[in-house]
């Protein structure tokens, strides 16, 4: 495809997508709901599957299940050793006589149902088209370069999901619910390890629950909270010399060399996330009322900082927190559905018109197209352009 011709492709699977899951949560279609998401994730795992020479790293996970199930090659080009998930996806696929193209089938069929079992549980606070038009313009192109990391990313959002941390505040500790507050915990530690089982650097989810529990706390603690963040991450090598001594493990030590980070500047941080978070501050007042969602806003905070820093350090670091980072998207759809009230007022006192809370979200709509636009396209990251399909070669 030509560059263009790829935009609009892309365009038109993220917008499908969109509608798909318009119909799936309207209240007449809720039937259908699991029939219809189901749907989506096959759409968007097909076009994940049938790549060719898509992504940086493609011939890395195409070569897989070969390299995997047929020797004893456990050890990435770049990277280090592969997860023990990835080699048992890989001599799975090998065993049934399949090939690079199911492995990425696989993958991308997995990321996205646990992102989208994410979304789910939160459904009732945001918008869920939107949030899936998001994640599609920023994140699901990502996905074809950093494939392990990005389903261990959906597992540990997934992980988060069910952290509860109003049962570590002794909040709420009714007899009646402390059945499930416990489960919801215990099960938040489980997926934090499974998607450690995917990508070692998605252990730092666990990180959550302190994080959490800290950012809840008066102003002065939660600055103390982030300024800490800052320090470890302007002070990276010796933290991460002390993480490899007590871990015996490498795997983090990648993110840490000297390289371009994946934003390049400060200009470029600012214009791309200094949006966003005003968009997210257009539902402030309704977002601090929702502890759940006060908690990812906390998490998306810190995952931006550590971003940030990749600036300065010139590293990738920012990977480290993409658990966090990629909550980025549930706020966006929290923004979308919950920014009326703020947006009206703020319209009203220029003397602006009730549509002009409309005229607001197309424009942010559009930049967020002109984000993926300029990432992927202009900027050519992560090689995901032009398409190629194993179809027609």
């Amino acid at each position: 495809m030509t560059i263009y011709g790829t935009f609009i492709f892309y365009i038109t699977v993220i917008l499908t997508a969109c509608g798909l899951a318009k119909i799936a949560y309207t209240k007449q279609y809720r039937r259908y709901k699991a029939a219809i998401i189901f749907g989506i994730i096959l759409l968007l795992s097909i076009v994940a599957g049938i790549r060719y020479d898509v992504g940086s790293d493609w011939f890395q996970y195409y070569s897989g299940p070969e390299k995997i199930g047929s020797g004893n090659i456990y050890r990435g080009y770049d990277k280090g050793s592969y997860e023990i998930g990835y080699i048992i996806l890989c001599k799975i696929v090998y065993s049934l006589g399949l090939g690079g193209t199911t492995l990425l089938f696989v993958y991308g069929f997995l990321t996205y149902l646990f992102f989208f079992k994410t979304i789910d549980k939160y459904a009732e606070d945001i918008s869920v088209p939107f949030t899936v038009f998001v994640y599609g313009c920023l994140y699901y192109l990502v996905s074809f370069n950093i494939m392990r990391q990005a389903l261990a990313i959906s597992i540990a959002m997934y992980a988060i999901s069910f952290l509860d941390v109003d049962f570590w505040e002794n909040k709420g500790k009714a007899q009646i619910k402390l059945q499930t507050k416990i489960s919801h915990n215990i099960r938040f530690f489980i997926w934090g390890i499974i998607a450690f089982l995917f990508h070692q650097a998605s252990i730092i989810c666990l990180l959550a629950l302190p994080i959490c529990i800290l950012m809840r706390k008066q102003n002065l603690i939660r600055w103390i909270a982030l300024g800490v963040v800052v320090i470890v991450v302007v002070n990276f090598r010796m933290f991460t010399q002390l993480a490899i001594q007590f871990t015996g493990s490498t795997s983090f030590q990648w993110y840490f060399i000297g390289q371009v980070g994946e934003q390049g500047s400060w200009i470029k941080y600012i214009l791309r996330y200094i949006p966003m978070l005003l968009f997210i501050w257009m539902a402030y007042d309704s977002l601090v009322k929702k502890s759940r969602i006060y908690d990812i806003y906390n998490l998306v905070l810190v995952g931006l900082i550590v971003n940030s820093l990749s600036v300065v350090t010139e590293t990738e670091i920012e990977r480290v927190c993409f658990p966090f980072l990629y909550f980025i998207v549930i706020m966006m759809g929290f923004a979308y559905k919950n920014c009326r009230k703020r947006i009206r007022l703020w319209g009203f006192s220029v003397g602006l018109s009730n549509g002009f809370v409309t005229f607001f979200k197309i424009i942010f709509s559009l930049f967020i197209v002109w984000t993926m636009w300029y990432i992927f396209f202009y900027s050519r990251s992560y090689h995901v352009v032009p398409y190629k399909t194993v179809l027609f070669r």
